[in-house]
C-alpha cells in the first residue's frame, strides 16, 4: 500500500514537472515567435524606408537637374514676393495675440485652481483662437458681418468699419478670446463629466 502511494506521488510530481516544462517550452516558443515577428517587421520597415529614400533621391535629382538647366525658376514674380512678404509679416504679428491669448487662458485656469502644466494643449488651442480672432478683425470680415446687425440699433456702419484699431484694443480682444475659449472648454468638460456621473449613478448595474 505504501509503495502504491509512493508510486502515485511520483507519477503526480512527474505530471506536474511535465506540465511546467510544457508551459516553459510554450513561453519560449512564443518569445521566439515575437522576436522573429519583430525582426521581420523591422526588415520590412527598413525596406520601405529605403524605397522611399530612393524615390525621394530620384525626385530631388530631377529637380536639381532642372534647376541647374533653368536658373530662372528661382526668380519670384512681384505678386508672389509680395504675398510671401505679407505671410512672413503676419506670422510675426500673430505671435502677439498667440502670447496674449495664452496669458488669458492661463489666467482662467489659475482662477479655477487647475494646474497649468496639465492643460498645455488647452492653452495652445485658446491662443490659436485668439490668433484667429485677430485675423478676423484685421481682415475686416468679422466687422463686416457684425456691422449690419449693429446698424439696426442706429449705429452707423461707417463708424463701425472705421472704428479705432489701437494695440490695447486688439490686446484686450486676444486676452478675452483666450479666456472665453478656455472657459467654454472647461464648462463643456465639467458638464460632460456631470452627465456621465449621473448616468452611472442612475444605472448602477
Amino acid at each position: 500500500m505504501t509503495s502504491s502511494k509512493g508510486f502515485d506521488a511520483a507519477k503526480a510530481s512527474e505530471a506536474v514537472y511535465n506540465e511546467e516544462m510544457a508551459k516553459e517550452e510554450k513561453a519560449q516558443h512564443e518569445m521566439v515567435s515575437k522576436v522573429h515577428l519583430a525582426h521581420k517587421n523591422r526588415i520590412q520597415m527598413l525596406r520601405r524606408l529605403m524605397i522611399w529614400m530612393a524615390v525621394l533621391g530620384v525626385i530631388f535629382s530631377i529637380l536639381f537637374f532642372v534647376a541647374i538647366r533653368n536658373p530662372q525658376l528661382f526668380v519670384l514674380e512681384d505678386e508672389t514676393a509680395s504675398i510671401v512678404n505679407e505671410a512672413l509679416n503676419s506670422i510675426v504679428l500673430l505671435t502677439i495675440p498667440f502670447l496674449l491669448g495664452g496669458v488669458g487662458a492661463i489666467a482662467r485656469l489659475l482662477l479655477s485652481g487647475i494646474r497649468v502644466v496639465d492643460e498645455l494643449t488647452l492653452i495652445g488651442g485658446s491662443a490659436l483662437m485668439a490668433c484667429f480672432s485677430w485675423i478676423g478683425i484685421k481682415s475686416g470680415v468679422l466687422i463686416s458681418v457684425i456691422a449690419p446687425h449693429l446698424s439696426n440699433h442706429q449705429v452707423p456702419s461707417e463708424q463701425i468699419l472705421n472704428a479705432p484699431n489701437s494695440y490695447y484694443t486688439m490686446a484686450l480682444v486676444a486676452i478675452v478670446v483666450g479666456m472665453f475659449s478656455t472657459n467654454l472648454y472647461l464648462f463643456i468638460s465639467q458638464r460632460v463629466d456631470q452627465l456621465s456621473k449621473e448616468r452611472k449613478g442612475g444605472h448602477p448595474g
